[in-house]
C-alpha cells in the first residue's frame, strides 16, 4: 500500500428504536474502488442514531489505520456528524462530545482527511453492515463489541459502484455531468468549513474556541448515552 494512495471510507450507524439495538458499519475502498475491508460491529441495546453514526466513523478509521491507510476521504450520510467534524455545528451533547473528541483523536493518526456528506443511497454497503450488526445483536447472536461473522459485506476485492471520486482534481460540475451521463446518482457534497474552523485535515487543528461559540447548536437531540 503506497503512502500516497488515497482511500475512501464509507461509515454508517444503525439504531433499531433510537435508542435501541445499535450497529456500526464501515467499508474501505482503495484507489481503484475495490473493497479493502467491510466490518459491522454490534454496539449494545440502548444506542441512539447519532452515537451509532460516530461509532461507525471511529471503528472505520481505526481499522483503516490498522491496514496502513493514511489518506482518507470520508463518506457519511449523517450531515450532523460531518458538520460537527468541520466545525459548522457545535457539539452540545455530553454523550456526543466524548465521541467527537475520540473521533478527532483517531483522525489525528492520518496524514490527511476530508469529510463528505453523501445521500443514504450512496452509502448502502456501510448501512448494510451496520444494520446487520444491530439485527444480529437484537436476536442475541452477537454480544456487544462482536463483529458480524462474514468476510465482508461486499467481499474483499469486489468493486463497489462509484460514488464521489477518490482524490482531487475534477470539478463538481464535471463529476455531476459524468454521473448524469452514466445514469447514476449525483456525488456527495463536500461540506466546507467556515474561516477559522477545522478544514478536515488533521494537521490543521481543531476549530478555534471563539469561532465555535458563534456557530449554531446542532440538532443532536437529548438523552443520548454513550454505550
Amino acid at each position: 500500500m503506497s503512502d500516497e494512495e488515497r482511500h475512501v471510507l464509507y461509515t454508517d450507524g444503525s439504531a433499531l428504536g433510537n435508542p435501541g439495538h445499535g450497529g456500526a458499519g464501515a467499508v474501505l475502498l482503495d484507489s481503484h474502488g475495490s473493497v479493502v475491508f467491510s466490518v459491522g460491529v454490534y454496539l449494545g441495546s440502548r444506542v441512539s442514531n447519532n452515537v451509532a453514526e460516530y461509532k461507525g466513523l471511529i471503528v472505520g478509521v481505526e481499522r483503516a489505520l490498522a491496514v496502513g491507510a493514511r489518506r482518507l476521504d470520508l463518506r457519511l450520510d449523517s450531515e450532523l456528524v460531518v458538520r460537527q467534524l468541520q466545525g459548522r455545528y457545535r457539539v452540545t451533547s455530553p454523550a456526543l462530545r466524548v465521541l467527537y473528541e475520540r473521533a478527532l483523536e483517531v483522525l489525528g493518526g492520518l496524514e490527511d482527511w476530508n469529510a463528505f456528506h453523501v445521500p443514504r443511497a450512496q452509502n448502502g454497503e456501510a448501512d448494510r453492515a451496520a444494520g446487520e450488526a444491530a439485527r444480529l445483536g437484537k436476536a442475541g447472536k452477537l454480544a456487544e463489541g462482536e463483529e458480524v461473522p462474514w468476510g465482508g459485506a461486499s467481499g474483499a476485492g469486489r468493486t463497489v459502484p462509484p460514488g464521489p471520486p477518490v482524490g482531487r482534481g475534477r470539478g463538481l460540475r464535471d463529476i455531476r455531468a459524468g454521473r448524469a451521463a452514466a445514469g447514476g446518482e449525483s456525488p456527495g457534497r463536500k461540506v466546507r468549513a467556515p474561516q477559522g474552523a477545522a478544514l478536515g485535515n488533521s494537521q490543521r487543528g481543531r476549530p478555534r474556541a471563539s469561532a465555535t461559540e458563534r456557530r449554531p447548536p446542532s440538532p443532536e437531540g437529548k438523552g443520548e448515552r454513550v454505550r
